[in-house]
């Protein structure tokens, strides 16, 4: 889980734009994926916005902007 509420996520991102508990980021069969927990100000990866509930499988390269705050995934699984 990835979001700003201290001991509820594993990544902490302390921004007012990131929700309690903004997104959520799992392995599944060897592969990274990501979903967007019903944040206030949303998941993009490469521009496009990631749905409430609905895994978006993250390759190397890939840009994770959650809300106005930008990642790039640089190693899979």
């Amino acid at each position: 889980m990835v979001g700003k509420k201290k001991g509820s996520v594993d990544g902490y991102i302390g921004r007012d734009t990131i929700s309690r508990i903004h997104s959520r980021l799992m392995v599944r069969n060897g592969s990274l994926y990501i979903a967007d927990s019903n944040s206030t100000n949303g998941t993009f990866v490469n521009g496009e916005t990631v749905l409430p509930g609905k895994d978006v499988e993250i390759f190397p390269g890939d840009r994770i902007l959650f809300a106005d705050v930008e990642y790039e995934c640089y190693n899979s699984l």
